[in-house]
C-alpha cells in the first residue's frame, strides 16, 4: 500500500483555510493520487479528465475546484492542460521509498504474524464487525433491488463504498429505507425530466450526506422532487 507525507500544520495554512469543504476534498485527492502514479517533481502527466475520471468527481466541480486552486498556488497547470504539485518533492522524500523502510515494515508484519500463530484462541472482534457491517451492506441492497426493481443489479465496489460510508455517518436502517423511499417517490428521478432518464442507483441516493438527506426529505414530506 502506497503512502505519502501529510504535515499538521495544514491546520493553520492560510491558504488551506481559504477553500470550501469540496475544494479541500479535492486538494488531498490530488494528493493521493500523485502518490499513486508516482508523480516526479509533483507532476501529473494525465489529461484532467483522466485524473477526473479517476477521482470520480462531478467534471464541472472538478474545474471550478482546480481553478481555485491554481489561484492559491497550490497546484500550477500548464498550456498543455498537466497539472503540477506545489512543493510536492520538498515534502516528499526520496528516503520514504529506501528499501530500508521496506525491510523493517516486513519484519514487523512477520513478527506480528508469528505473534497471532503462536495464539490457540484469538479475539474475533474485528471480524464479527466485518460481519455485522457486511449484513447490513446487503439488507439495504437488496431492499433497493426490491424497491426500484432492479433484480440482477450487482453490489460493485462503488456502490459497497457509498453505503458504508454512509453507515460511517451513523446512518441507521431504517434511514437508508427511507432514503431509498424518497427517491421511488420522486417524480423526477423516475424519468420524468427533460431527458426521460430514470436516476435511482443507490450510489447515487448514498453519493454524500446532502444527497441522503435529500431523498429522506422528499419521501418524509411526500413532495415529487424537480431536483
Amino acid at each position: 500500500m502506497k503512502w505519502f507525507r501529510f504535515y499538521s500544520e495544514v491546520i493553520d495554512d492560510p491558504k488551506i483555510h481559504k477553500l470550501s469543504n469540496y475544494e479541500y476534498r479535492i486538494f488531498t485527492y490530488l494528493l493521493c493520487y500523485a502518490c499513486e502514479v508516482d508523480a516526479v517533481n509533483g507532476r501529473l502527466t494525465s489529461d484532467l479528465s483522466a485524473i477526473n475520471h479517476r477521482l470520480r468527481t462531478r467534471y464541472d466541480h472538478f474545474f471550478r475546484a482546480l481553478k481555485r486552486l491554481e489561484e492559491l498556488d497550490i497546484i500550477s497547470v500548464n498550456c498543455d492542460g498537466e497539472m503540477t504539485l506545489t512543493n510536492w518533492d520538498k515534502r516528499q522524500y526520496k528516503s520514504d521509498k529506501s528499501l530500508e523502510r521496506v525491510r523493517k515494515f516486513r519484519e514487523k508484519k512477520s513478527k506480528n504474524k508469528e505473534q497471532c500463530n503462536s495464539l490457540v484462541t484469538a479475539p474475533d472482534s474485528d471480524s464479527d464487525t466485518d460481519k455485522e457491517k457486511n449484513k447490513h451492506i446487503q439488507e439495504i441492497f437488496s431492499y433497493w433491488k426490491e424497491k426500484m426493481k432492479h433484480p440482477n443489479a450487482k453490489l460493485d465496489s462503488n456502490r459497497r463504498g457509498r453505503i458504508e460510508a454512509r453507515l460511517r455517518e451513523g446512518r441507521g436502517l431504517d434511514e437508508f429505507k427511507l432514503a431509498i423511499d424518497g427517491c421511488a417517490n420522486s417524480t423526477y428521478h423516475q424519468g420524468d425530466n427533460d431527458r426521460r432518464k430514470v436516476y435511482d442507483d443507490i450510489e447515487l441516493i448514498c453519493r454524500d450526506a446532502k444527497h441522503f438527506e435529500m431523498f429522506k426529505e422528499i419521501n418524509n414530506t411526500k413532495i415529487k422532487s424537480s431536483w
